[in-house]
């Protein structure tokens, strides 16, 4: 089961259109709210992608959920958040690609 956890209506419309679209409606779970309301209600992740919203988050209350070997994709486009990525990097490793 894969989570999209979206505070914004039209946005989880859109998300669910597009799982729709793409065939994996019964794949995808849509919660709708802050992603701190699910945390604890959802299965822990083997993965978690960032699309937005990064300046907003708790990341180290998030990577807390990963197993050793998760994975965090953050999409950011602001220097605010590449500064976010790069002490994230700092701090835990990992892979940057631009």
């Amino acid at each position: 089961m894969s989570y999209a956890i979206e505070k914004n209506d039209k946005r989880c419309e859109n998300i669910q259109q597009n799982a729709i679209n793409l065939g994996v409606m019964e794949k995808v779970k849509i919660l709708n709210g802050e992603i701190n309301n699910f945390i604890n209600e959802i299965e822990k992740p083997n993965c978690i992608f960032i699309g937005g919203g990064l300046t907003s988050l708790n990341l180290n209350d998030l990577i807390q959920y990963l197993p050793r070997q998760g994975r965090l994709v953050i999409n950011t486009v602001s220097l605010q958040g590449m500064e976010i990525i790069n002490n994230l990097h700092k701090k835990y490793g990992g892979e940057i690609i631009r």
